[in-house]
């Protein structure tokens, strides 16, 4: 089952090509020539009756991993998928407190250009072992 995150396509965002963010799960990102800031988040603010504007939320490198993280972020993947890669150390995270997990919002953006490359998962980017990446993904629980 493959997971991809849609995007309505028009002039101002088309669609890019599809990349394999994780083993059966991709994603669509925007074309390279697209100008676009590497992380944009914005929440909408209710001024009115069925009036919203724009608010953009800047946040931290370290973002707090949740449930609703990935969904919230609009990265297009669930949150096992997201705590796999992190798990298997695709995406760079931290453990304050044992019920806390942070992670990179930088590294997942690294992440993405490196899964560009199609034979990224066939590869063994481990030192020390043999495992490709989607060996060491499908290793990850």
């Amino acid at each position: 089952m493959t997971t991809t995150a849609r995007t309505m396509p028009c002039k101002q965002h088309p669609t890019g090509r599809t990349i394999e963010v994780a083993p059966e799960r991709s994603i669509v990102a925007a074309p390279d020539d697209t100008e676009m800031p590497k992380v944009g988040i914005v929440s909408w603010q209710k001024i009115g009756p069925n009036e919203y504007r724009p608010v953009v939320r800047i946040h931290e490198r370290w973002i707090r991993l949740t449930t609703d993280t990935p969904e919230k972020l609009g990265m297009g993947i669930n949150y096992r998928t997201l705590s796999r890669l992190i798990t298997a150390g695709f995406i760079d995270s931290r453990r304050p407190s044992p019920s806390c997990t942070l992670f990179s919002l930088e590294s997942w953006e690294s992440h993405i250009e490196a899964c560009a490359d199609p034979e990224f998962w066939e590869r063994c980017d481990e030192p020390g072992t043999k495992r490709t990446n989607r060996e060491r993904y499908l290793s990850a629980i």
